[in-house]
């Protein structure tokens, strides 16, 4: 059973020989009236505690009685709470896959999976924080389960002088709703650094490609942050059309910045050269680059520090030096020698795997 739309795709692929059922929390799709009423009565009877969805959940798998219970909804509170109420009856193993990077304080902190249920992770970072929020899972420090499916294995770099930015761009008002400060404020890394960037990369006669996260009319507005920051000219910006095409364009540069986002650790999981702008001029508001161990990546190679970028030029030439094995054994003290060496096939032996094991 798939909990929730988010990766649907990619986790049916990886149990495309079984039965599938998918449950939809946000009522889109296909609703369960049985289970549903079932699940509104025990709401009512139990004095409204938790949520409807919740009771709706635990009626279903109650139900459905699933071998598998799959999600990339890692911090759902309506998932959590649900396996801790099946746990003394069900036989279901329970499945979490990180869909992005996490805030500590955003994880869910009920301690409700069980040692037969698996949980994987962006890096190998997040295990210790993890395992103190969601309980005692088997835990797979392999990346996320999309970069497996879309991001291409990288080893030599592309013979091209050409750069990406990853963009991290929203729009004010989403900004302003999220995180309650100005477009000025959140993004002052981008707005204190990509020209100096710019600068570096012209001087090393390297492109730079925007490699833009927005569609529509707010990658317009999109564009022109960029041109408020950069000027009209000496860049290309290309918009997102979809997911997969976001993926594809990692493979164009011999070199990629990025601020601390998924994508990111997604590209160095799959050995593709990256850089960090610092982050610190935002504290809190924004991830600093190996996040939640910030602390043990400050000094690497691959952060461009503030009130340094006389020495950007030798770094980013450094990072395109480097031998294969060399990148390989950095990228793996950034994220793990497993989210490096993990597979789409690996994904679905451990899942197959899980199906076969003896639930008891």
């Amino acid at each position: 059973m798939i909990f929730d739309k988010y990766y649907l795709d990619e986790i049916k692929i990886l149990v495309d020989e079984e039965s599938i059922s998918f449950f939809d929390p946000r009522y889109e799709t296909r609703l369960f009236l049985i289970p549903f009423v079932k699940g509104l009565l025990n709401w009512i009877l139990t004095g409204f505690s938790f949520s409807l969805t919740h009771h709706y959940f635990v009626s279903f798998l109650k139900s459905s009685k699933p071998d598998l219970v799959l999600t990339a909804m890692d911090v759902s509170a309506t998932f959590y709470s649900a396996r801790q109420s099946v746990a003394s009856w069900s036989n279901s193993r329970f499945v979490v896959f990180q869909s992005g990077v996490r805030r500590i304080s955003d994880m869910n902190s009920l301690r409700a999976l069980l040692p037969r249920d698996t949980f994987f992770c962006l890096t190998e970072d997040y295990v210790e924080p993890w395992r103190g929020k969601v309980g005692s899972p088997k835990f797979v420090a392999s990346g996320t389960l999309l970069s497996k499916f879309y991001v291409p294995r990288f080893g030599e770099v592309p013979q091209t002088r050409s750069a990406g930015f990853i963009s991290n761009w929203r729009t004010e008002e989403n900004i302003y709703r999220r995180k309650g400060v100005a477009h000025a404020v959140f993004y002052k890394p981008e707005i204190a650094s990509l020209k100096l960037l710019l600068a570096t990369l012209i001087e090393m006669d390297y492109s730079l490609e925007i490699m833009g996260s927005r569609v529509g009319s707010e990658s317009e507005a999109e564009y022109e942050f960029y041109v408020s920051i950069l000027g009209p000219g000496g860049w290309s910006f290309s918009a997102r059309s979809d997911t997969k095409d976001s993926y594809r364009k990692l493979s164009r540069h011999s070199v990629l910045f990025a601020t601390g986002t998924t994508m990111a650790y997604e590209a160095l999981s799959s050995l593709k050269r990256i850089m960090f702008l610092d982050m610190q001029s935002v504290g809190h508001l924004r991830h600093e680059p190996g996040y939640p161990n910030h602390s043990n990546h400050k000094s690497s190679l691959l952060n461009l520090r503030d009130g340094e970028e006389g020495e950007w030029k030798r770094q980013i030439g450094a990072l395109i030096q480097m031998s294969p094995e060399e990148y390989s054994s950095l990228a793996e003290s950034w994220v793990g020698a497993m989210a490096v060496h993990t597979s789409d096939m690996d994904f679905i032996d451990q899942v197959t795997a899980l199906l076969d094991e003896d639930p008891k």
